[in-house]
């Protein structure tokens, strides 16, 4: 019997060590002020404005190694009005993903605003949803890209779910994948 115990013991250590070990970085969300705020924090926007653009929020992303090493850190853009005229890409149906390093719009996720949200979710087969933009229609500009964003917006791909496509990586030579902002925040209600 104590034999058994033992080998069930063992059996049982390479499966916690393996979800223990499945995330090797750390994921915050966070004000654009710096400020760590929990994820259902009001205040986790900043809000903002620029010529020719409707108003928009922004909050912080950042992966780090367990060191605390910083391997990756982006904007969040938020539009937190509903469409207007045809304009639906400046609207509460996405939250946007601007990589700081590269300068550009990289991603975007739908929101529950989104019409279509639920059955984007069963054909995405998931919860987390994304639409890429490939690196050759990525350009460079962070105002630029949000007075273009319609016509930027044309050169997303379909919409995806991390939970059936790994995607998008935290880096690209690690499974650990982006989660989308979490969608329980008061802005998105």
């Amino acid at each position: 019997m104590k034999l058994l115990s033992f080998c069930l013991a063992l059996s049982i250590v390479p499966l916690f060590a393996a979800q223990v070990s499945a995330q090797k970085f750390k994921q915050t969300y966070y004000r654009s002020d710096g400020e760590v705020v929990k994820a259902d924090d009001v205040r986790l926007w900043s809000k903002r404005s620029a010529k020719g653009l409707p108003d928009f929020l922004v909050s912080q992303y950042s992966a780090t190694e367990k060191s605390g090493v910083l391997v990756r850190r982006d904007m969040l853009v938020y539009f937190p009005n509903a469409p207007v005229a045809n304009d639906v890409d400046r609207s509460n149906w996405w939250v946007y993903w601007y990589n700081e390093k590269t300068g550009k719009i990289w991603g975007r996720c739908p929101t529950p605003k989104h019409p279509q949200f639920k059955q984007l979710q069963q054909q995405a087969k998931g919860e987390d949803l994304w639409q890429l933009l490939p690196k050759e229609r990525q350009v460079a500009g962070f105002e630029t890209q949000l007075l273009r964003l319609p016509e930027v917006a044309k050169g997303f791909g379909q919409v995806i779910s991390s939970e059936a496509t790994n995607l998008p990586k935290v880096r690209a030579d690690i499974d650990d994948v982006i989660e989308c902002v979490p969608f329980n925040n008061p802005v998105f209600r």
